[in-house]
């Protein structure tokens, strides 16, 4: 998680979201990513949905049974689809959206979207929980400048 933390303030500095995605198989990282939707227009650009596809580029597979996503952020509603589909059944986060409360999320939670399309999934969270949130609440002070 110190690795996928480091990564997000790499993104919050360089104008992005402060969010980041590893994959990780057989204990060895095998995708990353990162929030680029500022950087690269594309609203699209999620941390998760980048380390997904950076993971199976690197292995030649769209199966990524058996391997744990690791990221400080509960991964959003788009993002939840996309591990359903890779076939990951294990997420690491350290901050839930509850925590922070995210309006534009409404009531939202991996486990409701679990249930929604079926999905069994194991959601470690609170894993470095301080650390970043630390680093959300840096980033929030500074769209509330901006806004």
């Amino acid at each position: 998680m110190a690795q996928a933390i480091a990564l997000a303030r790499e993104a919050y500095n360089r104008g992005d979201w402060p969010t980041a995605a590893l994959v990780v198989k057989d204990e060895a990282i095998v995708g990353s990513g990162q929030n680029r939707q500022i950087t690269r227009t594309d609203v699209t650009w999620h941390a998760e949905t980048d380390a997904i596809r950076d993971a199976m580029s690197h292995l030649d597979t769209t199966d990524l049974s058996g391997a744990i996503l690791y990221t400080p952020m509960e991964p959003c509603p788009m993002c939840a689809f996309a591990i359903k589909m890779s076939g990951i059944r294990r997420i690491v986060v350290a901050l839930r959206h509850g925590t922070i409360i995210r309006p534009d999320l409404g009531d939202f939670t991996m486990e409701r979207f679990g249930g929604l399309v079926h999905w069994e999934f194991e959601l470690i969270s609170g894993v470095m929980e301080e650390d970043y949130l630390s680093l959300r609440l840096e980033w929030k002070a500074q769209q509330d400048k901006v806004f």
